[in-house]
């Protein structure tokens, strides 16, 4: 299974700015034992809720995670922008590490 996906294949940028407050509606479809991997403590959940990036400032935390469902091959999150920086993608940015865990663990 060829698990190395581009981000600029499954991306695509908001077509509106985000702004502090804005919802995200993050609906991923995944191939393979995504049950599995979810019963593990640092699954998606977590992922989303604990995720952050590093700046020269220090971390920054710029979601908050609404509300969460998955099934045996999707996840579907509401993530409220709480920090914006207009030099950052950060839901770029959290995509490509959904992509990099998902992709260690043989699921894409």
């Amino acid at each position: 299974m060829d698990n190395w996906q581009d981000i600029n294949n499954v991306y695509e940028p908001c077509r509106y700015p985000l702004i502090k407050g804005a919802v995200v509606k993050l609906n991923v479809a995944i191939v393979g034992d995504f049950e599995s991997f979810e019963k593990n403590i640092f699954g998606i959940k977590s992922l989303l809720t604990y995720w952050s990036y590093p700046t020269s400032n220090g971390d920054v935390t710029p979601f908050k995670l609404l509300q969460y469902e998955r099934n045996s091959n999707s996840f579907c999150a509401d993530l409220r922008l709480v920090k914006k920086s207009h030099e950052v993608d950060e839901l770029r940015l959290l995509c490509q590490d959904i992509i990099d865990v998902l992709n260690i663990h043989n699921l894409r």
